[in-house]
């Protein structure tokens, strides 16, 4: 059971990155390996940005 999930897991990760198991299987050099860690690392990123929940007390500290 816990293989299963580790598998479903291991699928859903590699779908956001937008890569199939065979793509990683096959992946063997230094290339590769840096277009894997590429597509994850813009899977990761994000874009903050600051949201200020009460307005009036962020106009008081400018």
């Amino acid at each position: 059971m816990y293989r299963l999930l580790v598998l479903l897991m291991f699928t859903a990760a590699l779908s956001q990155l937008g890569m199939s198991a065979s793509d990683v299987r096959n992946c063997h050099s230094r290339a590769c390996l840096q277009q894997l860690e590429k597509r994850s690392r813009d899977v990761l990123h994000v874009d903050w940005k600051p949201m200020s929940a009460f307005p009036e007390e962020a106009k008081r500290f400018r």
